[in-house]
């Protein structure tokens, strides 16, 4: 990691190289390390899930959980979790829970082909903890079909005051749209499989409020309970406008 200083960014001295991988990090198939496109999380303090993305061989759906001791040399512990219901190449991941505990990751966007990207619209759950833990299903509406995200170039997802909120953009910059996930949090049935049955969630869009501030390859930190949108541009070739020192709040509604 880094600090930024007065004088800019820094790299702490006591900071420790990690590691070279070793039988420890190995799996069937490779390094995890050989991978592009991979997304990950934290679930807590010395966990974190890696997934997807694609290799040599093409896109892979193979779930880690990859514990990393308490110390930048300890040994790094692969097990094998559930496979994710579609291969994804670099989505976008928010940990989800009560209480400071991670009991959900949602996953939305990413390509389903090395060279495909955001063409996923569906929002997939994974349960980190509880009886039906170690499980993926995709988020369905009342009447128990898949929620879909109408077409964006770019997406991004945050925790905005405790609500599931997905920020899309779509031509150019022209447009952004804001859509609020509401989803029951609630336990699959038992033996429903891999995708579960839960059901009930709604997707609530608004547009961005100022037009001109619109913009694509934004970056949206996540600073709880807020979220910032950083930076863009609008346009291309001759139209092309940089809004890189743009900073706007993401607000939570209704």
């Amino acid at each position: 990691y880094c600090k930024y200083g007065s004088s800019g960014f820094t790299t702490p001295s006591n900071l420790a190289v990690p590691p070279t991988p070793d039988a420890t990090t190995k799996f069937a198939g490779g390094l995890i390390s050989g991978r592009a496109g991979l997304g990950a999380s934290v679930i807590d303090g010395s966990n974190f899930l890696v997934f997807g993305g694609y290799d040599s061989g093409g896109m892979r759906s193979e779930v880690f959980s990859v514990n990393v001791g308490n110390s930048h040399t300890s040994p790094h512990t692969w097990t094998p979790k559930a496979a994710m219901p579609v291969p994804l190449k670099s989505p976008r991941t928010l940990p989800s829970g009560a209480s400071g505990t991670i009991n959900w990751l949602y996953v939305v966007g990413g390509g389903t082909a090395p060279g495909i990207n955001n063409d996923n619209r569906r929002i997939f759950r994974y349960n980190v903890t509880g009886p039906n833990a170690d499980q993926w299903f995709a988020v369905k509406d009342s009447a128990g079909n898949d929620l879909i995200i109408p077409g964006t170039n770019q997406l991004e997802i945050a925790s905005v005051q405790g609500a599931i909120m997905i920020l899309t953009e779509s031509g150019n910059g022209q447009g952004m749209v804001a859509y609020r996930v509401t989803h029951p949090n609630t336990e699959m049935p038992a033996g429903t499989g891999m995708l579960g049955s839960a059901k009930g969630a709604t997707l609530t869009a608004t547009n961005f409020p100022v037009p001109l501030r619109s913009r694509s390859g934004f970056g949206l930190l996540r600073c709880s309970p807020d979220a910032w949108v950083v930076g863009g541009a609008t346009g291309h070739g001759s139209t092309f406008s940089d809004r890189g020192k743009q900073l706007d709040k993401l607000r939570r509604f209704p």
